[in-house]
């Protein structure tokens, strides 16, 4: 049976660095991440503990932990990690992440440009 609970999270934003131009690799830009994290909460009702669920709260710490200083050059490896390590991390079966950079520094009148990506726990 596929799991088709989720825990979203909306609209999560961090200044990271990312890009391929050399201003990117010295100067933080805006990111929004929206993730869609598959868990089983079917018994949620019968225990109401956190620890059941996902702490979206250490969800948003790990993010920071992983993400802050690094230097990513793509926003695909940036998504991938971020998926990566909250699969390993938490109770998570499947994770869908839409990661924005909200300011990318293009010629054109862009809002955002950024990576939808899928990956289930193996």
């Amino acid at each position: 049976m596929a799991i088709t609970d989720r825990i979203e999270i909306r609209e999560f934003r961090l200044l990271l660095f990312c890009g391929v131009l050399p201003e990117e690799q010295i100067r933080k830009q805006p990111f929004e991440f929206n993730l869609d994290l598959y868990t089983d909460l079917e018994n949620i009702n019968q225990t109401s503990v956190l620890a059941e669920t996902i702490d979206y709260g250490s969800v948003l710490e790990t993010i920071v932990l992983k993400t802050v200083d690094k230097k990513y050059q793509l926003m695909e490896t940036l998504a991938d990690d971020v998926c990566s390590v909250l699969l390993s991390e938490f109770g998570i079966n499947k994770i869908v992440a839409n990661v924005k950079k909200l300011r990318p520094p293009v010629a054109s009148q862009l809002g955002s440009a950024g990576v939808h990506m899928t990956r289930i726990k193996s």
